[in-house]
């Protein structure tokens, strides 16, 4: 079986239309700058879900799929909540090949973004 490549985008989730804006003009500029195959779920406030996301991606034949959660620390959602829905979704699926990976702060190069943005901003 061919396997194809996916990411998907983990967002929180929030009500807030000024942060729904963000949110779009992000996945715009990644969709504008990159061929990648990716979508976003949330895991509050907004849909689709993590779950959703993942049968979704699964329905449309990808079975190679990177999990990214786009929190900076590695609270609850990053500790127990992401990845239990992630060994969930492999156990009903084992044809899927899910990598998860850490949060932004977890990141070396979400470290140097930093560094650049505060020596940039003397």
């Amino acid at each position: 079986m061919v396997q194809f490549q996916h990411s998907i985008l983990i967002f929180h989730g929030s009500s807030s239309l000024e942060s729904q804006k963000t949110i779009n003009k992000f996945i715009e500029s990644i969709k504008s700058q990159s061929k990648l195959s990716f979508s976003v779920c949330y895991l509050k406030e907004s849909s689709p879900t993590l779950s959703d996301a993942l049968t979704n991606a699964l329905n449309e034949g990808k079975t190679e799929i990177t999990c990214f959660p786009l929190f900076l620390l590695p609270g609850s959602h990053v500790l127990k909540d992401i990845p239990k829905i992630v060994e969930d979704f492999k156990h009903e699926h084992p044809e899927c090949n899910i990598k998860l990976l850490p949060c932004l702060a977890e990141k070396a190069s979400f470290v140097d973004y930093t560094i650049k943005v505060l020596e940039n901003n003397k």
